[in-house]
């Protein structure tokens, strides 16, 4: 039903709803190739997931490079995989994609590569409007390097204006389709 109609529940009825959603098009791609929709579903979940341990814990592993601090940065991601949160992340709900998406945006800032982090976040964004957030602490992160590093580039400011204009973009198609979304809710 997410694949058909969308997720935005009312009234105890499903709306056709333009999903602000990379997550229901993965899935919907993997449908396509002839898995069912719970396994793709489930696929896009558990595989982004993953994607996020493992990107999450090379960043801990750069920020904490000492061969003792690695063994830190191991036990913080076994931490979060058993963390009961991760319920959210293990199932069908587009957080682990969020949450992969943002820690390639944070990872690709942190290495000076603002238009690979701006695609990310911009892709966070698409999946849930929350990416905006992290477009903006991006945009945080551009000023304090530029602030101590003046060779970081300038043009690298209208990268970080991707994610914004993908979200703009997403509230104009929903806006001429009239079709409901959570600027609705």
């Amino acid at each position: 039903r997410v694949l058909a109609n969308g997720a935005h529940y009312a009234r105890s009825q499903i709306l056709p709803v333009g999903v602000c959603s990379w997550y229901s098009g993965i899935a919907k791609a993997l449908t396509g190739c002839g898995r069912p929709a719970r396994w793709a579903l489930l696929a896009v979940s558990w595989s982004s997931l993953l994607g996020a341990l493992l990107l999450a814990q090379r960043y801990l592993r750069y920020r904490l490079p000492h061969h003792d601090q690695r063994e830190t940065a191991s036990l913080a991601m076994a931490a979060l995989a058993l963390n009961p949160m991760t319920f959210y992340m293990r199932f069908m709900y587009s957080e682990s994609l969020f949450l992969a998406l943002a820690l390639a945006a944070w990872y690709a800032a942190r290495h000076q590569r603002w238009w690979w982090a701006a695609a990310a976040a911009s892709a966070a964004a698409l999946v849930r409007v929350n990416g905006v957030f992290v477009a903006v602490a991006l945009a945080v992160m551009w000023a304090l390097s530029r602030r101590t590093d003046r060779a970081v580039p300038r043009s690298a400011a209208l990268a970080l204006l991707l994610p914004f204009a993908s979200v703009g973009t997403y509230l104009w198609y929903v806006q001429i389709r009239k079709v409901p979304s959570w600027t609705h809710s």
